[in-house]
């Protein structure tokens, strides 16, 4: 029986999707139809505005005025491309002006009684379509009609008359149809074919001229009608799509032997399909009804018992289907046997949990919690259930409220809630609480289970962390006071030991013979040198603490203003100084003044004996914002090992004797750099110069904190 209501479901199958495929079939010709009357009605509505366009054309308007006929021929040859033919008739109903297929012909016709060129006397500046078609030795064409007035006066000069070829929406009608041998056309109110995809049957009627009339005017009705029809001798699946814009149709039609032919290809396998299946199933109905029936009829009677919780093991021994099936039923009763006392392991389980776990129903009662929610606030589990929300959670609103509508950002959290949580002694604990709400099949919620997991050591270590934060801000600001302060004592005492040096020198400079004005001499020098380290240990403490908003730095401008400062050091060593690929970048101005009047003044003072010092600066924009400056130098080099101890405090690879400084600069500029978002490193060889490259980042959306990538 069942195998004879599957083959009836099968042959109702076939047919369906037999039925389906010739569905899908019309479909994909309507869609060619449809697309075909919107690419049509496209193509119209260009010619229209192409029409419009030209008749506004100043040539034209000036035509009503200076009467310039060359000019105008001229601009109607250029016209040709789209109206092959295009006149200008006179309000007196003579042709002036006639372009025919890019050529000027004679003008001596005369339009007498033309209902369409009064019209555009009466509405001039506007486009008129011709509703008849004008034959030709090419086809029909279409012709579109514009009135033209004077600017001045409003007096009516005459009418742009233009004819367009309908042979030229062949192409349009050349689209990719639903089969190799598909017909598309276009039909007037007669039937007669308009324009073809083949570019013949022009004039011919498409149907039967005893029913075209009636065909069309029931698509007109319906917006479009499917009918299997002989066309040109065809019999031939049709679909006709009227137009909008005027009384045309669209009529895309295919072979019908083609339009079934899949369809038919299908229903004819799966019905051999069918017939062998018919064959195998009733052989292996017989064959195996006495192995499967008993069996499968004593499981059964057992699956019933399940219900009542007296399930017992079924005695069948086989290999087959029904023997995995039997075994698999067997299984099933013995783990069934083991998972009636399940339910005290799954409450072991939730009371191990180290978070507290807490199940409420539709009314925000608690309904069941684990051990370490008891532990945490001082209850017992008895006292616990039956408790509501409000008695545990901190800040719960007060009223009558569903616990959902009361505290909708459990049902809609995507992540945890900062939470407190009230124990019996009135303290509190903070949490991070999370939920999963229960629903029923109509979405409703009739429960949660919310977790809350202990913050308050977080907590602690954020204020910590906080109060840490307002102890480090106020030490940097002791530190910039006493910075400003040392700077200030210091500088004074230096400033007495030069002046009184200078005094001693002037006075008793005579008295004090060589070796005293040595002594002097290194005491002024010594004093100098105390006063340089002074500033450049302010300026390195400076670059934060002192630091401007960042803005827009012409990079040039900032060249430009160190190489004046530098002119006289220039000029005395005879170096040279070039810079390409300067920006306007985000910066703070003195900063990178600093920046580039450290690297350029290091590029000239480490220079060779007897070698004219040589710097080059180049700028490169890298790719996420990055932009990278490299300075150049011909100088001293160094050893490629101490490429990082040059950025250190007072590290200096050369001593005072040979090159004047303090050792700060490059650490000032490495502390500039990263302030900037970037970097800055070195290369270089011993005796062949060195290259600083300094990294930044071109746009700042605010106060960096990290290093160049």
């Amino acid at each position: 029986m069942i195998f004879c209501a599957v083959l009836v479901v099968g042959l109702v199958s076939v047919f369906m999707i037999r039925n389906s495929r010739q569905a899908l079939e019309e479909g994909r010709v309507q869609f060619v139809a449809d697309h075909l009357s919107d690419m049509t009605a496209n193509k119209l509505d260009m010619i229209h505005n192409e029409m419009t366009r030209m008749a506004e054309n100043p040539v034209v308007l000036q035509y009503a005025t200076k009467f310039q006929e060359q000019v105008l021929v001229q601009f109607f040859v250029e016209q040709s491309k789209i109206f092959p033919d295009i006149r200008f008739v006179a309000a007196d109903g003579y042709e002036e002006v006639r372009v025919k297929d890019g050529h000027a012909l004679g003008t001596e016709t005369r339009y007498e009684g033309d209902v369409m060129l009064a019209r555009c006397r009466e509405l001039p500046g506007r486009t008129l379509v011709d509703p008849m078609l004008y034959s030709g030795p090419d086809g029909y064409s279409l012709r579109l009609l514009f009135g033209i007035k004077r600017y001045f006066g409003g007096l009516y000069v005459g009418t742009i008359v233009a004819y367009y070829p309908l042979s030229r929406l062949q192409k349009v009608l050349k689209m990719p149809g639903v089969g190799g041998d598909d017909l598309n056309l276009i039909v007037d109110l007669e039937g007669q074919v308009l324009a073809s995809s083949s570019g013949k049957l022009i004039g011919k009627p498409v149907f039967d001229p005893l029913k075209t009339k009636s065909l069309l005017e029931a698509a007109r009705k319906k917006r479009h009608l499917m009918i299997r029809d002989r066309l040109f001798e065809v019999d031939s699946f049709c679909v006709l799509q009227p137009l909008d814009i005027n009384p045309w149709t669209i009529v895309v039609s295919t072979p019908y032997a083609g339009f079934v032919a899949e369809s038919n290809r299908i229903r004819n396998y799966y019905l051999i399909i069918l017939v062998v299946m018919g064959v195998l199933g009733s052989v292996m109905v017989y064959t195996l009804a006495n192995r499967i029936i008993g069996p499968l009829l004593e499981l059964s009677r057992q699956a019933v018992r399940v219900v009542g919780g007296h399930a017992q093991r079924l005695n069948v021994t086989s290999d087959d289907e029904v023997g995995t099936l039997v075994n698999s039923f067997n299984t099933m009763v013995a783990d069934l046997t083991q998972t009636t006392v399940s339910k005290e392991y799954l409450v072991r389980i939730i009371d191990t949990i180290n978070d507290l776990l807490v199940v409420i129903d539709s009314r925000g009662r608690l309904t069941r919690v684990n051990r370490k929610v008891a532990v945490d606030l001082g209850y017992s589990y008895e006292e616990m259930l039956g408790m509501h929300l409000r008695d545990i959670i901190v800040g719960y609103p007060q009223g009558d409220l569903p616990w959902f509508f009361a505290m909708p950002e459990l049902t809609e959290q995507a992540g945890g809630l900062d939470k407190e949580l009230r124990k019996r002694n009135g303290e509190t604990i903070s949490v991070l609480l999370t939920s999963s709400v229960l629903r029923d099949p109509e979405n409703n919620p009739t429960g949660a289970v919310l977790v809350a997991h202990d913050i308050s050591d977080r907590i602690e270590a954020e204020q910590k962390l906080a109060h840490f934060a307002k102890q480090l801000q106020e030490s940097n600001q002791e530190l910039e006071e006493f910075a400003y302060i040392a700077s200030h004592d210091l500088k004074e005492p230096l400033r007495k030991v030069t002046a009184f040096g200078e005094r001693l020198k002037m006075k008793f400079g005579d008295l004090l013979g060589e070796q005293g004005v040595d002594y002097l001499a290194r005491m002024e020098s010594a004093a100098t040198r105390m006063q340089r380290l002074i500033d450049d240990l302010l300026n390195f403490s400076r670059v934060k603490t002192k630091a401007r908003p960042f803005e827009p730095v012409d990079l040039n401008n900032i060249y430009t203003e160190v190489l004046s400062d530098l002119e006289t050091r220039i000029e005395e060593t005879g170096g040279k100084v070039t810079c390409q690929g300067l920006l306007v970048i985000d910066a703070d101005p003195m900063q990178m003044r600093q920046l580039f009047q450290n690297l350029i003044g290091n590029g000239l003072k480490f220079n060779r004996p007897g070698v004219a010092p040589q710097l080059d600066i180049r700028g490169e924009i890298l790719e996420n914002n990055w932009y990278r400056l490299t300075f150049t130098d011909n100088g001293i080099g160094f050893d490629e090992k101490y490429q990082e101890k040059i950025f250190g405090v007072f590290q200096r690879l050369h001593g005072r004797e040979e090159y004047e400084g303090t050792g700060i600069g490059l650490s000032i500029c490495r502390k500039i750099a990263k302030r900037h978002g970037g970097d800055i490193s070195a290369a270089g060889t011993l005796g062949a110069g060195a290259e600083f490259t300094v990294t930044l980042r071109r746009v700042q959306s605010k106060e960096p904190e990290g290093h160049a990538g």
